[in-house]
């Protein structure tokens, strides 16, 4: 079911980036057509401090990463999303508990290059992305080649991507297209709530209304090769 569009969305995403808790990024007409282009020609949106963070690409709400941001304060985050009807409810989350470590992105992730440097993640979290379950729509999934370069040229050296998702087809997909692309997979759980690997895992919202249903929760870390 599609989401109702949120009374005021432009206005109220306008306070979360006149208060820093948001960036907003739209790409050119040039780099549209050839979005490679950005790679080398950082813009930084983080605070000069700050030489690593952990991000999360298609944040939802910021359930997830509120909750890290808050019981990490010693930490900086970064959430991305595309979809301002939701981001904004994440953004007065933040703006309302005062939490200053996170930065949200409202962007596609294929054009953070242009807004981070080069090796500046130590955590990529890809929680409950958007299967795209038809063979046509596969160049959008969050696993494909396209992304994996985007998460390639962002992870730290000991950096790795950290994976959930409650669909069997994507998590198979994206086994494939990391090992593929060189990443070597850790920690895989094909049911995460049983298993001590998710004995710190943070519940999101989404994840606890499929887990009550009964489905289970994989879970995976993909590392560089070292």
């Amino acid at each position: 079911m599609r989401m109702r569009r949120k009374h005021n969305l432009e206005e109220r995403l306008s306070v979360c980036v006149s208060s820093g808790k948001l960036w907003e990024y739209s790409p050119d007409i040039d780099e549209l057509k050839n979005y490679g282009l950005v790679y080398g020609e950082v813009n930084s949106v983080l605070p000069q401090n700050v030489n690593d963070i952990e991000l999360e690409i298609g944040c939802g709400k910021g359930g997830f990463i509120i909750r890290k941001a808050l019981t990490e304060p010693d930490k900086f985050f970064v959430a991305v999303e595309s979809v301002g009807n939701v981001l904004v409810t994440a953004c007065e989350e933040a703006r309302k508990n005062d939490i200053n470590n996170i930065l949200f992105i409202r962007t596609n992730a294929k054009y953070l290059p242009k807004l981070l440097n080069r090796g500046i993640a130590k955590t990529i979290y890809l929680n409950f992305s958007c299967p795209y379950p038809k063979k046509s729509q596969a160049n959008l999934r969050l696993t494909a080649d396209t992304f994996l370069k985007v998460y390639d040229y962002l992870l730290a050296t000991d950096g790795f991507i950290s994976l959930k998702t409650d669909k069997p087809e994507f998590f198979t997909y994206s086994i494939e297209q990391l090992s593929a692309y060189g990443f070597v997979i850790r920690n895989v759980s094909l049911s995460l709530h049983d298993d001590p690997i998710g004995k710190n895992n943070i519940v999101t919202e989404y994840e606890k209304r499929f887990s009550d249903m009964g489905f289970p929760i994989y879970y995976l870390e993909a590392h560089r090769k070292i």
